[in-house]
């Protein structure tokens, strides 16, 4: 059976009101809201999910609060969802139900069954996904008290599963033009040095301030130049670098006891330099299992930084801040920000 004329009218109404809107943040929220007027369910959830880790941060609605504690057991039965498992195989995102392929007593013999799905009488669940990355999946997720899903319930999520697809690249897009906009200035809040804007070929054509570049001049070479001229070491640094705008490269020097660390970005044709006081990330990697990423958040949080202000810093979305957090909790050992603060504290040192 087709969709009929009303139910194509209310599905545009729905990707209208999914295009509007204005933030990565409310985009989860927003998406369930819209959604579950057209597909019957108990209990709705937007997952993001590093398939590789087992990890996973989930919006659930209508009350996120109160379903938070599924988290846990979803992470740690993931590839027991037969649905997740399939997406990862063959990298489809389709409308996809556990029944179809499971039976009942097929479903009710798993543990994610009986730790999850059945505390909240579930007994079926159809799911939309997109690939964001290798291993990482955003999902959509309608639960539901009996099984089955109908061929208009699919129909009704394959097609507006494109439109999901392009309103989170709007706004990843959107949130990447804010970062850029605003970047000097939160740079300049969070170095405690200062910015300097290169052209192509490494000449110095702005800066945040006179003194900038006496901070950076111990740390390049720079016998017999001028001394009021950028050092031909840290020229050629700039002038090297090739990555894309939305990319970033990060370099970590050390004279004596003093370190420092350098981010360089595009900015269209220009280059900019982003130096920053470094604090050595490697005896916290080396203890906790955290990768350099990590470390680099843990090092912000520690400092006080939002999650906003660190996506920022770092040049990446708010959403991939709070999964790097989740990861940082799960591998020290604790359940808050302020935990893993006072945790970090004590081995986000610089290393002698």
């Amino acid at each position: 059976m087709e969709l009929s004329n009303a139910d194509f009218e209310q599905l545009l109404e729905v990707i209208e009101h999914i295009h509007r809107c204005d933030s990565l943040e409310a985009f989860p929220e927003q998406l369930l809201r819209e959604l579950g007027g057209l597909i019957e369910h108990n209990l709705a959830g937007y997952n993001e999910v590093n398939v590789h880790l087992k990890r996973a941060i989930v919006t659930f609605y209508p009350d996120d609060d109160a379903y938070q504690w599924m988290v846990q057991p979803f992470e740690k039965n993931l590839l027991q969802n037969p649905v997740l498992g399939f997406f990862e195989d063959s990298g489809e995102g389709q409308a996809m139900a556990i029944s179809d392929f499971l039976s009942e007593d097929e479903f009710h013999a798993l543990p994610i069954y009986h730790e999850m799905f059945e505390q909240v009488q579930t007994e079926d669940q159809i799911v939309i996904g997109l690939k964001l990355d290798d291993g990482i999946f955003l999902s959509l997720a309608f639960n539901r008290s009996h099984r089955g899903f109908t061929h208009e319930e699919r129909q009704i999520l394959n097609l507006v599963r494109p439109h999901i697809a392009r309103a989170y690249l709007n706004l990843a897009e959107r949130a990447a033009d804010r970062t850029n906009s605003t970047y000097l200035e939160a740079a300049l809040k969070e170095s405690g040095l200062g910015v300097i804007e290169f052209d192509a070929t490494g000449q110095v054509i702005g800066s945040s301030g006179l003194r900038v570049m006496e901070h950076l001049r111990p740390f390049f070479p720079s016998a017999g130049e001028d001394a009021s001229a950028p050092p031909e070491s840290l020229r050629e640094l700039v002038a090297g670098f090739s990555l894309t705008d939305s990319e970033s490269e990060r370099h970590q020097f050390k004279q004596g006891d003093e370190q420092l660390v350098v981010h360089l970005r595009k900015r269209g044709d220009h280059v900019l330099l982003i130096a920053s006081k470094g604090v050595s990330e490697k005896k916290a990697a080396r203890i906790y299992g955290l990768t350099n990423r990590e470390a680099e958040v843990g090092r912000w949080l520690c400092e006080g930084k939002t999650n906003q202000e660190i996506a920022e810093i770092l040049n990446i979305t708010p959403d991939r801040v709070k999964i790097h957090m989740q990861h940082i909790y799960a591998k020290i050992g604790v359940k808050n920000r302020k935990n893993a603060a006072v945790v970090l504290r004590r081995t986000l040192e610089p290393e002698q």
